[in-house]
């Protein structure tokens, strides 16, 4: 409720500064709920700037990069965005958010390199993506399995697809 109140009063800039300033479930909830009304626009502002307020927020910088992924002119900030998080990912302690953040700096070089017509490049880096997590590994495996497409690589598609199979079957059980 607390959040629909400070989606409708937007205008309050202090207001939303302060609601959203305050934790990261906030912003979720003001994306979620912007979503909805499709205001995507007003979504990838929410997520830039709660960026500048929970910087180690690796769900809100995956976020603003599924935003921007297929959105023209935003190459540079991507790809600036990657390398932050391909840098961060070498200082951290914790191995699993150090995976999460080469995870998700890999895909984003993935979709890059995809749009430049580099696929080997982009196919590599989808691969890696999926091998640093299992439990997510779909999507990137779908990525790269693009990317086979594109250079005609049906053997190494076949073996993907197979993998694929494995994958969903092993998440039924």
């Amino acid at each position: 409720m607390a959040v629909r109140l400070v989606l409708k009063h937007a205008n309050l800039k202090g207001l939303a500064d302060a609601f959203f300033s305050q934790d990261e479930n906030s912003v979720r909830l003001g994306v979620e709920l912007l979503r909805q009304k499709d205001r995507m626009d007003v979504v990838e502002h929410l997520l830039a700037w709660s960026l500048s307020v929970f910087p180690a927020s690796t769900w809100i910088r995956e976020e603003l990069a599924a935003s921007w992924v297929y959105k023209p002119g935003k190459e540079d900030a991507l790809d600036t965005l990657s390398i932050k998080m391909l840098a961060q990912s070498t200082q951290v302690t914790s191995g699993d958010k150090s995976k999460q953040l080469r995870r998700t700096g890999y895909m984003i070089q993935g979709y890059l390199l995809k749009r430049q017509g580099r696929f080997t490049e982009a196919w590599h880096m989808f691969k890696e993506a999926a091998q640093l997590d299992p439990e997510r590994s779909v999507r990137p495996l779908l990525e790269s399995g693009s990317m086979l497409v594109e250079m005609g690589d049906e053997k190494e598609l076949a073996e993907l697809l197979a993998t694929l199979t494995d994958t969903r079957r092993s998440s039924r059980r």
